[in-house]
């Protein structure tokens, strides 16, 4: 419940947004890559390491609305995993839903434009029970697999930069580079994901 109470608080700021910024509106949807704990070894759920992080599919929703005429802008975005990610042995699977709120200034005069903003980054793991056996190093145990659920809550600060490409089909794509910093005050703590996003513009005007 509270869980839910915090994704409702940052839904209302983002419904508020909307009478100040009585300008254009535009909305994306598209495909992305997710790799968390960027920049660190992490493991893939093969068990093989990979630099980028354990790696992820998303599906992406984002708005951005105008503020006045000063070129600023505000975007409520939204990124999920639609299939879920497993451990090693198929144990636990996991699932990540990003809800955030940036604030957007273009770079100059080009098709490129910088944001940054804060967010909630909400992680559930499930297990699927039963029992399997493992290597302990000199022979194999048999181990149970937990068969409970659970979900984390946390909050996140972003920061990225993307555009529309010109000169591809009318400059109705679009691509976002974004990292997520979690525990950003805690050096035990901290921990980055990277986002990549190509989407296409579904309704609005840029």
């Amino acid at each position: 419940m509270k869980h839910l109470q915090k994704i409702w608080v940052l839904g209302l700021l983002a419904l508020a947004s909307y009478p100040a910024t009585a300008r254009a509106w535009s909305y994306d949807l598209g495909l992305g890559f997710l790799g968390q704990n960027f920049g660190f070894t992490a493991a893939q759920p093969s068990g093989d390491a990979g630099t980028f992080g354990a790696s992820s599919l998303t599906l992406n929703w984002n708005a951005r609305g105008e503020i006045g005429s000063s070129g600023w802008f505000l975007n409520p975005w939204m990124a999920f995993t639609p299939f879920h990610r497993s451990d090693s042995d198929d144990s636990i699977e996991q699932r990540d839903w990003f809800f955030a709120f940036d604030l957007g200034l273009p770079l100059g005069e080009s098709d490129w434009d910088f944001r940054a903003g804060t967010g909630v980054k909400l992680q559930s793991l499930s297990g699927n029970g039963g029992l399997v056996r493992l290597d302990n190093g000199n022979s194999t145990s048999t181990f149970a697999r937990p068969s409970y659920s659970s979900s984390t809550l946390t909050f996140g600060l972003n920061a990225g930069f993307g555009g529309a490409l010109p000169g591809f089909l009318d400059g109705k794509f679009r691509l976002d580079l974004d990292t997520w910093v979690t525990g950003a005050f805690s050096s035990d703590r901290r921990a980055w994901d990277l986002l990549a996003a190509l989407s296409w513009n579904v309704g609005g005007s840029r």
